[in-house]
């Protein structure tokens, strides 16, 4: 089955989340931003590769070689489940911007380890919770294989 991919991609070493700036171990980090039904902002989604083992140098001889690597396609959320947000009942003056999410996508697709990081209240931060818990992911893929990647869901409220 050929991979989904998203339309625009950004590769960065900055954050665009940066409340939750130093989460994402990986580098580069892949900034997706995903229509998610019952919403009218997009949502950020953050990921890099879960553990990477080399550091992109070979020493050989004496001599050193900066390799770099193939770039990654990130995880692609075929299915996506907004939660219901009473939007009435928060002050436009102390609700954040947004919800914080962290989570990883496995090399089969499977989400999980979802936490949040930077939250609202108890039962805002479970409905989300609950609805990152039921996406359906196609997994990254780095040089043809599915990798585990890391994520970060930028959830806005305002």
């Amino acid at each position: 089955m050929p991979r989904k991919l998203h339309g625009i991609i950004v590769i960065s070493d900055e954050p665009a989340i940066p409340e939750a700036a130093g989460i994402l171990k990986g580098n580069p980090v892949y900034t997706v931003y995903l229509e998610v039904p019952g919403f009218d902002r997009k949502w950020i989604l953050q990921v890099c590769e879960a553990e990477q083992e080399d550091s992109g140098l070979q020493v050989q001889d004496g001599v050193i070689r900066i390799v770099t690597r193939k770039k990654m396609d990130p995880p692609f959320a075929f299915r996506r489940v907004g939660p219901r947000i009473h939007y009435d009942s928060l002050d436009p003056y102390s609700t954040p911007s947004r919800v914080v999410v962290y989570a990883k996508v496995d090399a089969a697709g499977a989400i999980n380890s979802v936490r949040v990081v930077s939250g609202l209240d108890p039962e805002t931060d479970d409905r989300i919770l609950a609805s990152v818990r039921s996406w359906d992911f196609h997994p990254a893929y780095r040089d043809g294989e599915a990798v585990e990647v890391e994520a970060l869901f930028g959830i806005p409220l305002r």
